[in-house]
């Protein structure tokens, strides 16, 4: 195999290094030098000697055996008949003496180069860590690969990474701590803050390397106090592995290695990065809605012994573990929100006939991951079903109840514990909507005439004492 020298200042040894990918160091092109398995010109020479324009360079030889492919369908953002530039999975090392690796995969995803020097297979220019994803430029002739590592000793390649780090770092910055005693130099930059129930808050964060130690990034800003989701090794504490090590290099811009002309190319941040924050949201709103309830009903006095049965139920659901707001919350049940709407006057009370059940009941329902907490729910129900908003309300929450619900389908038999609420309406005018074929006002003293169950009956007496 031949390769003719595009670019003149390296040594012989670390030219074939970076020409050759049967020439896995620095060594052991040494000794294959030395025993005439690599040729300058057709000749065999020093390792110290340079190499210079137009030279070419002969690998005859080095009783290493041929790797091979793995076949793993990888991502290709860029290619031509010179480079290419791919994006690597987490989890697989660059390149090594093990099958699987980004390296090896590179024959299964790329085309051979028609050009005079083009590497028996491509090789990776530089590495990303194991655990580490994302974009990774490759070389498919010898010329590329000496061309675009000059790029990286020059330092004419910028990355930008991508990462979610634990607490929150604000504005942006640099750290030029040096790392196992050589110059190290990041910049860094806060893209958003997302609350967090377990470190309080977690950073999505840019990180641009100027340097390329082992482990710069990641060392970097563990030193300020905020590593990277998911970094095993460089956590002080407990770590939050969540789903792996949330750190991608997302873009990369550097010199063509033929043309000079600058090439950019990114990548969106990983999936799971917005998955983890979102899956974070929920959970501080799911936490902050039950706290609010359990405010909520600690700070409400029954109106009678059954309510004050009602209540210790309600308030024993709200301690206990789960999600008591999921509809599949099944033991001992889960939480609804209904309301009670008074028309203006005060003297009526909304009533909606539920198509599916049936039967006359006050607007209501299951509580939504969206909604804030109950009383938001209880908000929504009455908009969806009766059209009625900007309602009035009526002190905080008004009544609780804990009914059966029967068994059907795939659910078992369980209890909703419902809190509800008392507004007044300042309009006359609604309207049956969502799953409703009915809505009128109702006197309060006639509510019984549409044969409403004991829960409804109760809160119409209490709301006939208080007035």
């Amino acid at each position: 195999m031949k390769v003719t020298v595009t670019e003149e200042g390296l040594r012989f040894d670390a030219f074939c290094l970076q020409a050759f990918e049967a020439i896995p160091s620095k060594a052991f092109a040494k000794k294959a030098i030395k025993r005439g398995a690599l040729l300058l010109n057709g000749v065999s020479v020093e390792s110290a000697r340079f190499v210079r324009l137009g030279d070419v360079v002969e690998l005859v030889g080095t009783g290493r055996r041929p790797a091979a492919t793995y076949e793993r369908e990888l991502t290709v953002l860029f290619e031509d008949e010179h480079m290419a530039v791919v994006d690597k999975p987490a989890g697989i090392p660059t390149n090594g003496v093990k099958h699987r690796t980004l390296e090896h995969a590179l024959p299964h995803n790329l085309e051979r180069s028609t050009l005079p020097d083009a590497l028996e297979r491509p090789r990776t220019v530089h590495r990303l860590d194991y655990q580490t994803q994302g974009l990774v430029l490759c070389a498919k002739t010898g010329s590329a690969h000496v061309a675009l590592g000059r790029a990286f000793e020059e330092r004419r390649v910028h990355k930008r990474y991508r990462a979610l780090v634990t607490g929150r770092l604000e504005g942006s910055g640099e750290v030029t701590t040096e790392l196992d005693g050589r110059e190290a130099h990041t910049r860094w930059a806060a893209v958003a803050h997302t609350p967090s129930l377990t470190p309080g808050w977690v950073t999505t964060v840019d990180l641009w390397p100027l340097t390329g130690r082992t482990h710069q990034l990641r060392r970097h800003v563990a030193e300020l106090g905020h590593p990277v989701l998911g970094d095993t090794v460089h956590t002080r504490g407990k770590c939050l592995r969540h789903n792996g090590l949330h750190l991608a290099s997302v873009e990369v811009r550097f010199p063509h290695p033929v043309t000079q002309e600058e090439v950019r190319v990114q990548r969106d941040e990983p999936a799971k990065f917005e998955s983890h924050r979102s899956r974070e949201i929920r959970r501080v709103a799911r936490r902050q809605r039950l706290l609010r309830t359990r405010e909520m009903l600690a700070a409400h006095t029954a109106h009678d012994a059954l309510e004050g049965e009602h209540l210790a139920r309600c308030r024993l659901l709200a301690e206990v573990p789960g999600d008591p707001f999921a509809r599949d919350h099944f033991e001992p049940g889960h939480f609804t929100a209904s309301t009670f709407v008074l028309s203006p006057s005060g003297d009526e009370l909304l009533m909606i006939f539920h198509v599916k059940l049936q039967r006359w009941l006050q607007p209501g329902g299951h509580i939504d991951p969206a909604d804030a907490d109950a009383l938001a729910a209880a908000r929504r129900e009455v908009a969806e079903e009766a059209g009625l908003t900007d309602l009035e309300l009526v002190g905080g929450l008004f009544d609780v109840d804990v009914h059966v619900i029967p068994a059907r389908k795939s659910e078992p038999e369980h209890a909703h514990h419902d809190v509800r609420f008392l507004f007044r309406s300042p309009t006359r005018e609604i309207a049956a909507l969502d799953g409703v074929s009915d809505a009128r006002w109702v006197p309060l003293d006639r509510v019984a005439e549409l044969e409403t169950d004991e829960s409804i009956q109760r809160v119409v007496r209490k709301l006939l004492q208080t007035g």
